[in-house]
């Protein structure tokens, strides 16, 4: 498989979507799918909202990744709302992903006087309705859009390979569990090392960097693993069962872990030069924080 290569044959159902909300959110959503499908809002004209919230296609989604811009409008987050709703009545699973705008010339020089456009209350009706809350990401954050292309990247590229919740074994409910949805904040962290290093190295950079940022991972309820090894190295059950047993140290009792591997032929292109990937995907269970008014 080819990260993020769309499938030589159309497939009859696309387990995992992507839906960008807002100028900032498709800015977002143009930089993290690097050929991923998308389907967005920003073609359509006001009046035209309702309609697409009422006709997207749900048949076969289990997953569904709305990208959100703190610049959206009242009337964007309103049917971003329905739309939650409608995902919840197919019973769809919906992680909502809220990315901060770049600061203009003028804020950055003056930031007590910049203003949002969307109120936080808008958000934070929006965010008590999804099953997941990714923490609040940067839109120039080259980091952020890094950790959250790994995450549901990975996720769409085993869907198309009929992977995701159709193997015994390995299926929805894994993920579910692990991210302790519904009702999840999430933390993404995706670390690299330089060609030559190994996958089990990139997750102590990554666990590494947690805990010096005052993460504490005893607390948390999951944390899925997303791991990627380039050459001349590959992965071993050996390495596996290594990282394996270095995220059941990290976790406190109680807390599960899934270790997903993001197979390709090549280094990802905005990757190229990296030995091996690792990005977590940390769940603090039932924890709808309310996004800061930073106003």
């Amino acid at each position: 498989m080819t990260f993020h290569q769309l499938p030589p044959e159309p497939v009859a159902a696309e387990p995992v979507r992507l839906l960008a909300i807002g100028s900032t959110g498709m800015h977002f959503a143009r930089a993290l799918r690097h050929g991923a499908r998308s389907d967005d809002f920003e073609s359509l004209k006001p009046e035209d909202l309702t309609e697409m919230v009422r006709r997207f296609d749900l048949d076969g989604v289990a997953f569904l990744f709305i990208v959100i811009g703190m610049d959206a409008t009242d009337l964007e987050a309103g049917q971003a709302m329905q739309f939650v709703q409608r995902a919840a009545e197919r019973s769809v699973f919906t992680i909502g992903v809220i990315v901060e705008p770049a600061p203009s010339a003028e804020e950055a020089l003056n930031p007590v006087d910049s203003r949002r456009v969307q109120p936080v209350a808008s958000l934070l009706l929006l965010m008590g309705l999804v099953d997941g809350r990714v923490e609040t990401l940067s839109c120039n954050s080259e980091d952020d859009v890094d950790a959250l292309r790994w995450f549901y990247g990975t996720l769409q590229a085993l869907g198309q390979e009929s992977v995701l919740i159709l193997e015994p074994g390995w299926d929805l409910h894994d993920v579910v569990e692990v991210l302790d949805l519904p009702g999840a904040c999430l933390t993404l962290l995706t670390r690299t090392v330089d060609v030559g290093g190994t996958a089990v190295a990139a997750v102590q950079e990554a666990l590494a960097d947690l805990e010096s940022q005052g993460f504490e991972l005893a607390l948390a309820g999951g944390l899925l693993l997303i791991v990627w090894q380039g050459s001349p190295h590959r992965l071993t059950v050996q390495q596996a069962s290594t990282m394996s047993r270095m995220l059941r140290e990290a976790l406190g009792a109680g807390g599960q872990h899934l270790i997903i591997t993001a197979r390709a032929t090549q280094a990802p292109s905005h990757n190229t030069g990296a030995g091996a990937c690792a990005t977590l995907v940390v769940s603090r269970g039932a924890q709808h924080d309310a996004p800061e008014d930073e106003s």
